[in-house]
């Protein structure tokens, strides 16, 4: 079709050679080959080639171009050109086509003196009291290997990334990076703040343990938020910005559900409250066949249905007010913007 002449038929146009030539494009030079529908079409006297590419098969994705090879030949589409899919892209297509494992992995120079043996003992009393079938008359040893804080080798149980970011004394004495970073921003978006103005009102750096990192970074969040009273019957009811139960649910899944994966580990948790929304940023992408622009999904994979594959089964840490327990398996790692105001309404969206 030529568009300077009114999307007219354009000289020479061999319908039939241009859908030949795609549809052997679609399968040769393709990798996997791409069976597309290939059709022709009359349109005002003239013959169109109309192709329609399904989406791939999760299981199947990156296609790229087989002389490029993966790596040079895996494309996305950006506004009106190609982009080339970086090796991170790459790899999250890959973890997509089966259960991820990451928190199942051995960190070779943690020791069983790494974990808190407190947070060791509520864990183990907690299980055998919820599960005395699966736990109660075994060994210590023995039960942390079946909740996957400890995996066996031949050389005896090693500590296991799950175990360190949920029961360690110091998780980032072995990996800085997987922390969490707070700010406050006296703006609705960072690039509106006035010159000569102060870029935040708060920032914090929350280390540790995953249970004490969420308790930490609510308490954060709280402290930057507004309170107000509200009379009801003869008492009175502090409202805030935020109900608890949504920053610490939403603190919670952003570290229980974001990629753990050698090439994520350096990239920390994000959590920017501006003066109409916070924001949760966690590393990684949206896991099987979710979509952040709509609630329908496939059916893929559920991320953590084995034991041995959960980071969080059931870790209980002391609290201020109250212990924290977390229930979480690993991980579709999310970026989750919950919005509020001082009429405490709230809602939460799933975002790139």
């Amino acid at each position: 079709m030529a568009e300077e002449t009114r999307v007219a038929s354009a000289p020479g146009c061999n319908a039939v050679k241009i859908r030949d030539d795609l549809a052997a494009l679609c399968s040769d030079a393709l990798e996997p080959p791409v069976r597309a529908d290939i059709e022709i079409e009359d349109f005002e006297g003239a013959q169109v080639v109309v192709g329609t590419v399904p989406e791939m098969d999760v299981a199947a994705k990156p296609c790229f171009v087989k002389t490029r090879g993966m790596a040079g030949g895996s494309y996305t589409r950006g506004g009106d050109g190609d982009r080339l899919l970086t090796d991170y892209e790459i790899f999250l297509l890959h973890s997509n086509r089966g259960q991820p494992l990451d928190d199942h992995s051995i960190i070779e120079d943690a020791q069983i003196g790494d974990l808190n043996q407190d947070a060791i003992g509520r864990l183990l009393r907690r299980v055998r009291e919820r599960e005395p079938q699966a736990f109660d008359g075994v060994s210590d040893e023995t039960a942390l290997v079946r909740l996957g804080v400890l995996r066996a080798t031949p050389d005896g149980p090693r500590v296991t990334l799950a175990g360190l970011i949920t029961l360690s004394q110091f998780t980032q004495q072995h990996f800085p990076q997987l922390c969490v970073t707070f700010v406050a921003v006296p703006a609705t978006r960072k690039d509106e703040i006035p010159e000569g103005a102060p870029r935040f009102t708060d920032n914090a750096t929350i280390r540790g343990p995953v249970p004490q990192m969420v308790e930490e970074t609510v308490r954060v969040i709280l402290r930057n938020t507004r309170r107000a009273g509200h009379v009801r019957g003869l008492g009175r009811e502090d409202v805030g910005d935020y109900p608890v139960e949504a920053l610490r649910e939403a603190v919670t899944n952003a570290l229980a559900h974001r990629d753990y994966s050698p090439l994520a580990r350096g990239t920390q948790v994000q959590v920017e409250l501006y003066v109409d929304r916070l924001v949760v940023r966690s590393p990684g992408g949206l896991f099987g066949t979710s979509h952040p622009t709509t609630s329908e999904r496939k059916a893929s994979p559920p991320r953590a249905t084995a034991i041995s594959s959960r980071f969080l089964v059931t870790c209980t840490y002391p609290a201020p007010t109250r212990s924290l327990r977390i229930t979480e398996a690993a991980a579709s790692r999310t970026c989750l913007r919950v919005y509020g105001g001082r009429s405490s309404r709230f809602r939460a969206s799933i975002a790139d």
